[in-house]
């Protein structure tokens, strides 16, 4: 009985946190952000033999030969791969592999916690209903995969497998650019204990990081290296987006984190649900092995080298994908301070996992609210248009950016062939309408408002 519960509860808790991120899938019917639905649409066109390449141009600091162009000059390429085979099966394949990716959370989360000498129970249930991430982890977004890697690298430090730690930060610095700091901090507390392998993990992450950039300087040369300059000249998103340099000094970059410190508190609350982060700190008092202070370092890290080296694109969302390496650990060490809490106060231990629970279903349900997945079907055609979601379409499409000049959209309209523009209610960034609608580039100028 003893052997049979600690390996029958890591399939339950795989089990119920598939149901709950499954039941979350049903509210998605279209990514509703742009990381996601470039996840998709890339995985999609390699799924149906097209290759890895995009046919939605997004930002204006590139502007490649033609439509479609090759993927993943922007994004890291790991979280459309992983897509594939699910999007080879049927139309939300990538939807049930994000699920399955994320249910995954909740077994690493056991097993940490019984790393820090609990029974892992509270840890694993915690980690079942995602926090703040519960929704975004039935999207096929990064911070599934993201946090899985950071989850299997801090479990392996944690066991001594160094060579499998590597491989995750490896991985993970595929995954998102930030993991090149993952691997790094990782390394910091073992410097002086296992020193060969220190060297290693640290190496792993940017050297994984610097091959997939020297690919993107040979597929698109001189202007792709002047697109990566403005990721850290750019103060604002829609700056980034528009290709537009704000060339800001480091007192401008300091007071731009200045004021983004605020956000960044209070995503870290988000993201764990208001609940998480107590317990946490609490048990990190008592507690600190290689791969708790590792994710303490990266914690502070990766949300200040962000603000200050990328300010326009960290603003984005980048602090918050990003964060999700720290959600498993994070719930391992909660689980540890919650299951002291609960010895030492006589609380039933269901009452903190319940609690967390409804905090993580009202994040999740006002996600939905506020951001609701709607499907805009864009009309057929080859020819390439300008667009409000430009990933939305099969068809080769520009972004119409609200701010961009019109002597600037008519150049790109000539550039490109494009004669019409499809436009939907806009996601902030692009210019929408009230009713999608396909009109042609010339009566743009006849409506109320402009480009």
């Amino acid at each position: 009985m003893n052997v049979q519960g600690p390996r029958r509860i890591p399939l339950l808790l795989f089990a119920a946190a598939l149901l709950v991120h499954g039941l979350f899938a049903l509210t998605i019917s279209t990514p509703v952000d742009w990381d996601p639905a470039y996840y998709r649409q890339v995985a999609l066109n390699i799924a149906e033999g097209r290759g890895a390449v995009t046919q939605s141009l997004l930002f204006y600091g590139y502007l490649p030969q033609q439509l479609p162009f090759a993927a993943d000059l922007h994004w890291m390429p790991l979280p459309s791969r992983v897509l594939v085979p699910g999007m080879a099966l049927f139309d939300h394949g990538d939807q049930l592999t994000t699920v399955v990716l994320a249910a995954a959370w909740a077994p690493l989360a056991w097993a940490l916690g019984r790393e820090l000498g609990g029974d892992g129970v509270m840890a694993g249930a915690l980690a079942v209903f995602g926090g703040g991430y519960a929704r975004f982890l039935s999207t096929p977004d990064s911070i599934a995969l993201y946090g899985l890697l950071a989850g299997i690298a801090a479990l392996a430090i944690a066991r001594e497998r160094y060579g499998w730690a590597c491989l995750a930060v490896a991985a993970a610095a595929l995954t998102r650019g930030d993991g090149a700091l993952l691997g790094a901090c990782l390394a910091a507390p073992l410097v002086f204990r296992r020193r060969g392998w220190s060297l290693a993990l640290g190496l792993a992450g940017p050297l994984a990081c610097m091959g997939w950039l020297v690919r993107c300087g040979m597929v698109g040369g001189e202007a792709w290296e002047a697109s990566r300059a403005l990721v850290g000249q750019s103060l604002d998103y829609r700056d980034f987006v528009l290709g537009v340099s704000s060339a800001p000094t480091p007192v401008e970059r300091v007071v731009h984190l200045g004021l983004e410190l605020p956000e960044v508190l209070k995503l870290s609350l988000i993201a764990g649900a208001g609940l998480l982060p107590w317990p946490a700190l609490w048990a990190l008092r008592r507690s600190r092995p290689p791969w708790v202070l590792g994710l303490a370092l990266y914690a502070l890290v990766m949300p200040l080298g962000a603000l200050i080296l990328a300010p326009g694109v960290a603003e984005s969302g980048t602090v918050f994908r990003s964060g999700s390496a720290l959600f498993i650990g994070g719930c391992a060490l909660a689980g540890v301070g919650l299951e002291r809490v609960c010895a030492w106060r006589g609380y039933p231990r269901w009452l903190p996992v319940c609690a967390f629970a409804m905090a993580s279903f009202s994040l999740g349900a006002f996600n939905a609210h506020l951001v609701p997945s709607a499907s805009w079907v864009c009309p057929d055609g080859e020819s390439t248009v300008f667009a409000t979601r430009p990933l939305l379409c099969q068809r080769p499409a520009l972004l119409l950016p609200e701010g961009m000049p019109p002597g600037r959209v008519a150049e790109l309209a000539e550039r490109f062939g494009v004669e019409e523009a499809w436009l939907t209610p806009s996601d902030g960034l692009g210019w929408g309408s009230d009713e999608p609608r396909l009109v042609l580039i010339d009566s743009l100028s006849d409506s109320s408002t402009s480009p």
